[in-house]
């Protein structure tokens, strides 16, 4: 494959090899045969990711031996180190009896290339003033540090399996490997967990090298990571697909006995470690459809694959409803989502032994499939007025799920805030309960940090986050009101968007920019259709700004006395009541 960038998605990479079906290199096929592509890779008629089922990457003279740091392998009968093993926390990153017939396995070509290690670099905008010249060379430093300790070809083969399980198709794992000089590593990656087995010299161990591409060679589709059924893998279709026509035409049929023609990808979740949320629309097909039980029409299918322990999202959903119904309040119905079906399919193809022995250093998943009516995004509200009365919507559900329902939402984002189109009423809607828990939750029901990232709160930024409380979702909704009002005009995100870095950075350089956001008068003005809600935007910021001095205050003040201090409204100051006061100051 290389020198050639693999299409399909954003990121520009290029794995050595990759591992495609036959039927993608034939001789009678656009790219000519698998001889053509010695030399200069599949050039004129680069791969997908959708294409691939699995990568090498080659590293010639920068092999290091002693010792590894790899924990498995798939012809070993234990794990060899369980300390070393990659479990990726909130901090990082982050045999079948399937009736599906492989096809055959194109034969792999190796060419000795290095390819640069797929990291990228951001830094903040703003400089550091002269009194922090000392802190900030420290901190430079000891970023070069924590750079040096990272084994860059495995963050490369990282970055490749990254693509895959966001661009690949409906994927639970990926499988790779890394060959240094004449040692090779097996790669394994699923949506929690990294295991990497023991290298062996291939040269001298010529029965493991055997073993090894006999044990690959009689992969099924859902050896390699492919969830089937519900969906034929993506590799199977009759052309390459681009990231969001990657599911178009496919039929997904249900547990119920409902079939569903897919269409476009509205969102796929850029992720390796986490829930992977994948959101298409669909139609209802081969069925009468009964116009009144809400299948009629365009649907949307989602799907994730959410830890095996915390509540499922459509029960969290559907309490809420039923409590807004038995409690009276039944306005809140037209503020949440409405699903009208889910189910969830087990599915790990690690044995039982190794979970087992692993702990909870894996956690378990399963892959929903859940079908709700269709709804539309907050930014088709093109003035401030709309604006205005959709967000007073959505912050109105929000209070009324913790303080009647004890439902806390943790994962307040743009992509959250929905409308929902009734005739000619539109109704603010908060869409998707993943992460949601009690109110009075102190633990985490996940390894995945909370929220996401252009929105997460100062606080949760940090390796080791406070329990999530209210107060960190009203502190986000301050920044998707930011977002929208100084990023989108006429209901399409600008050029060059200037809160961007929030999207880009991570972990102290996001809270640097954060902190700069909360205090710097410089700050992106909002668009021409959005200027009667910079008072909002002002007195929100305030609001936060002032939560975090009186913390301050407190902390120098009194800093062994940590009972007398409301951290659960930082001082008094974000709290219901004032929030809903800046909500209630006049659009004009």
């Amino acid at each position: 494959n290389d020198p050639v960038i693999v299409k399909g998605s954003f990121g520009d990479r290029k794995p050595d090899v990759v591992g495609v079906c036959y039927d993608a290199v034939r001789e009678d096929g656009d790219r000519g045969g698998v001889d053509n592509l010695i030399n200069d890779g599949p050039k004129g008629y680069a791969f997908y990711w959708s294409e691939l089922l699995s990568f090498l990457e080659f590293k010639v003279n920068r092999f290091v031996g002693g010792g590894s740091s790899v924990h498995t392998s798939s012809m070993s009968s234990g794990v060899s180190s369980r300390s070393n093993l990659i479990a990726p926390t909130a901090s990082s990153l982050a045999g079948s009896s399937s009736k599906f017939r492989t096809k055959k396995l194109a034969p792999a070509n190796v060419a000795n290339t290095h390819t640069v290690a797929a990291t990228r670099s951001s830094t903040s905008s703003k400089r550091p003033s002269g009194g922090d010249v000392s802190r900030e060379t420290s901190r430079k430093s000891k970023r070069r540090k924590k750079d040096a300790d990272v084994d860059v070809d495995k963050l490369q083969c990282a970055s490749y399996t990254l693509e895959l399980l966001s661009h690949g198709g409906l994927r639970n794992h990926v499988i790779g490997a890394l060959v240094s000089d004449n040692s090779l590593q097996l790669l394994y990656y699923d949506r929690s967990i990294i295991l990497i087995s023991e290298p062996f010299d291939f040269i001298v161990n010529h029965s493991h090298l055997v073993i090894t591409l006999n044990a690959l060679a009689g992969f099924n589709a859902r050896q390699w990571g492919y969830a089937l059924p519900p969906l034929e893998p993506a590799y199977s279709l009759p052309e390459p697909r681009d990231r969001d026509r990657l599911f178009d035409g496919l039929r997904l049929t249900l547990k119920n006995g409902r079939q569903l023609r897919l269409m476009d990808t509205i969102f796929h979740q850029h992720s390796l470690i986490g829930r992977g949320t994948c959101v298409v629309r669909a139609t209802c097909v081969g069925a009468e459809v009964n116009k009144s039980d809400g299948w009629e029409g365009t649907v949307i299918v989602k799907f994730s694959w959410p830890s095996k322990s915390r509540m499922a999202e459509p029960t969290i959903i559907e309490e809420a409803r039923q409590m807004a119904v038995e409690s009276g309040d039944n306005w809140v119905l037209d503020h949440l989502p409405m699903v009208l079906y889910s189910e969830d399919t087990e599915w790990t193809l690690l044995s039982p032994v190794l979970i087992e022995l692993l702990g909870n250093k894996y956690e378990k998943r399963v892959l929903r499939i859940m079908v709700q009516e269709e709804l539309f995004p907050i930014t088709d509200r093109h003035t401030a007025p709309e604006l205005a009365v959709s967000f007073r919507e959505i912050f109105r559900c929000y209070q009324w799920l913790v303080e009647c329902c004890n439902i806390l939402h943790r994962d307040i984002s743009l992509n959250n805030f929905m409308l929902r189109k009734k005739g000619s009423n539109i109704y603010g809607v908060l869409n998707d309960f993943d992460l949601a828990v009690p109110v009075d939750h102190t633990g985490t029901s996940s390894r995945q940090r909370t929220g996401t990232k252009p929105y997460m709160v100062i606080d949760l930024v940090d390796k080791d986050p406070p329990v999530h409380k209210y107060r960190h979702d009203l502190k986000s909704m301050v920044y998707v009101l930011y977002w929208i009002i100084s990023q989108y005009d006429n209901g399409e995100e600008i050029p060059c968007p200037p809160l961007q870095q929030w999207a880009d950075l991570g972990g102290r350089e996001l809270v640097a920019e954060k902190r700069s956001f909360l205090t710097d008068r410089d700050i992106p003005e909002p668009m021409q259709a959005f200027r009667p809600l910079w008072r909002w935007a002002g007195n929100m910021r305030s609001m936060v700004r002032t939560g975090y001095s009186n913390q301050a205050a407190h902390l120098e003040t009194q800093p062994f006395d940590q009972s007398t201090f409301d951290y659960e409204t930082l001082g008094s100051a974000i709290t219901f009541p004032e929030f809903r006061r800046i909500l209630e100051l006049p659009v004009t």
